[in-house]
């Protein structure tokens, strides 16, 4: 008879069933020819022992069919001895006699049942003196037993447990690419522990269908995690989010394919949230080591007021103080002057903020009074195209100008209004869904594989109807996704940060290069360093070939000094608010200027017009006639010296 078991439960009823079977057939075949070698008083008293003796009764019990591993192997080892030991003895020995045979002929109704025993099972009879064979059909039967049981016991944990994973993909196509990548997965990882199944659906209009569809499609058949992709509207960020805030309450892991808002970082509001890609915000990373690769100290920050714009601030600004620090460290332990670092660090000269309600031209205009030329913008495709062409418009598109931007900032509209020889960023397979579903999966059978090497591993949630708890084994899995390391993706090397962005990864470094109309590869970040291509020239604003400083010496300079005779002298100035006129022992005229600051001499100390003189004045004076620029002298408000930055 041949029968196909599709699951482990069957498997074990239909051992069962066959194991009760061959007991049913052979109830008390060891226990008969126990006593045929034995006399039988002696037979009796060691029966009687062993009905009193508990381990004797232990053993027994072992003959029952349990299915704990340690008494199924025990027992079915006990009975195949017991039976072949006694299948032998039969064939060797004179023919048995029951026990109560052997006291005498008149030992009852009993004595005969017993003495039938062996022939009733075998169907039989033997003539008087002749030596009984054991049938071979019983000895089969009972290594058959101790097989079937020992099947039993290996069955136990052999079937893999079904993983269910889901995903939200941007259009239909993809889903044949999940579960084709889920197959490739299950060939790699799992083995005999676990298989994965492949449960997709796309994005839906609205974030309360969204919402709906993970709770009915996905967590309702125990999702252990869930794939999402950004939906195909560049404009629309908010789809992930229900399906995030859904599976995340669940604390259901959610794996980001190729959402780059920076929003999703913030692991107070997106609990289960991890991705393949950046955010936007990691692109400060790039533009920090562009300065450090042109060697410009200074730039100019413009960001949009949002949450994309404050965290790529705060981003290059933690960048520039870890950069200040290292200097002053490594300064500090290389006292001689041999080894000192004179060179500034790379700073913000100013950050401007700006929304939709703002003048883009007055904030240009504050912008080209500052020294630096080094101009970073983080901003949308349309806020970016508003702001090229406000600069257009007050020259600040030419020669002598760098302009630093991220991928959304040389996307669509804003690339039809970007400057000639605008410098971009766009991440390396960033849209390419595909390549981020299958290592996404990669990562999830890796991390699945681990995961079952733990214990205490619970079900997922089944549905969101009535059901609040969340998942116990959620926040593990989350855990080893984040410290899952992938190093053979078709996006490159996968590893993740503290927030569950994606480290390491790589941009392509363009030149928009207006003359041809085209977008130049020029180099590339490769996950730690800047990499730039010799054999492709960068062109510039203003269509220069060479690198441009970075910066540009004001016409007016703005001078700061402290009161320090002989080389500064302070003096209040007249009624009228002009300097007195005043010669030396030799007759000649002392020169002073207008200096603004505190006044000593009043309470509160109110900053005041004064008048500033003495050797440093007088060399400031030379300085600008023969560099030909103009100057407005301050004194430092605390009356204290500065350092080296300050």
């Amino acid at each position: 008879m041949h029968l196909k078991f599709y699951c482990r439960t069957c498997w074990f009823e239909a051992l069962k069933f066959m194991i009760w079977r061959l007991q049913q057939r052979f109830p008390e075949s060891a226990k008969s020819r126990a006593c045929t070698h034995l006399p039988c008083r002696s037979a009796r008293t060691n029966a009687g022992a062993r009905a009193t003796d508990p381990r004797t009764e232990r053993r027994a019990r072992g003959y029952q069919v349990t299915w704990k591993s340690s008494s199924i192997a025990s027992a079915s080892t006990r009975a195949a001895r017991n039976r072949v030991s006694s299948a032998q003895r039969t064939r060797t020995e004179p023919s048995p006699r029951s026990c109560e045979n052997q006291q005498g002929s008149g030992s009852g109704p009993a004595g005969s049942t017993t003495e039938t025993s062996l022939t009733s099972q075998t169907g039989v009879s033997e003539p008087n003196g002749a030596r009984p064979r054991a049938e071979p059909v019983e000895v089969r039967s009972v290594l058959l037993l101790a097989v079937l049981q020992c099947c039993s016991v290996a069955l136990c944990g052999c079937e893999p447990r079904l993983v269910n994973v889901g995903a939200v993909l941007s259009q239909k196509r993809y889903e044949q690419v999940f579960k084709e990548a889920v197959s490739q997965a299950n060939a790699l990882y799992g083995k005999d522990k676990f298989k994965m199944n492949a449960i997709s659906v796309t994005h839906k209009p609205n974030a309360i269908q969204m919402a709906l569809s993970v709770c009915e499609d996905l967590i309702s058949n125990q999702v252990y995690a869930i794939l999402v992709s950004h939906p195909p509207q560049s404009n629309d960020h908010l789809t992930p989010t229900p399906v995030s805030y859904t599976a995340g309450f669940y604390r259901i892991p959610v794996v980001g394919l190729t959402t780059r808002m920076s929003i999703y970082s913030d692991k107070s509001i997106h609990l289960s949230f991890l991705r393949t890609v950046p955010p936007y915000s990691h692109q400060a990373q790039v533009w920090f080591d562009l300065m450090r690769e042109f060697r410009w100290n200074h730039i100019i920050l413009i960001v949009s007021d949002d949450h994309e714009g404050r965290a790529a601030q705060k981003k290059l600004e933690t960048l520039l103080e870890e950069r200040e620090t290292k200097t002053k460290n490594r300064n500090y332990e290389n006292l001689d002057q041999q080894n000192f670092d004179f060179r500034r660090t790379p700073k913000a000269e100013k950050v401007l903020l700006f929304n939709q309600d703002t003048n883009l031209t007055a904030l240009l205009l504050e912008a080209r009074d500052l020294e630096a030329r080094v101009i970073i913008l983080s901003a949308s495709e349309d806020e970016a195209a508003a702001v090229y062409k406000a600069a257009r418009q007050l020259n600040m598109t030419g020669s002598g100008y760098v302009w630093l931007v991220g991928e959304r900032e040389m996307n669509g509209k804003a690339l039809n209004e970007a400057p000639d020889g605008l410098l971009g960023l766009q991440l390396i397979n960033g849209k390419n869904e595909s390549a981020h579903i299958a290592d996404a999966v990669a990562v999830v059978a890796q991390s699945l594989q681990e995961l079952f090497e733990k214990e205490n591993i619970t079900e997922p949630p089944r549905g969101c109807v009535g059901n609040t708890n969340i998942w116990r084994t959620g926040p593990l899995f989350k855990r080893v996704l984040m410290s899952s390391k992938y190093p053979d993706g078709l996006t490159g090397r996968i590893e993740f940060n503290d927030d569950g962005d994606r480290r390491f990864a790589t941009y392509s470094i363009l030149n928009y290069q207006q003359k041809p109309g085209r977008v130049v590869q020029v180099g590339i970040f490769n996950g730690t360093q800047v990499v730039m291509n010799p054999q492709r020239k960068i062109i510039w604003p203003g269509g220069e070939t060479e690198k441009p400083v970075g910066y540009q010496m004001s016409t007016k300079l703005k001078i700061v000094t402290i009161h320090q005779e002989p080389f500064v002298y302070v003096k209040p100035t007249k009624s009228d608010g002009t300097c007195k006129e005043e010669y030396t022992v030799n007759g000649v005229l002392i020169k002073k200027v207008i200096c603004t600051g505190p006044n000593g001499t009043i309470p509160g100390q109110p900053i005041v017009p004064q008048c500033c003189y003495g050797f440093c004045i007088d060399l400031l004076i030379k300085l600008a006639m023969s560099m030909n620029f103009t100057y407005e002298v301050h004194l430092v408000a605390d009356g204290k010296f500065g350092t080296q930055e300050r």
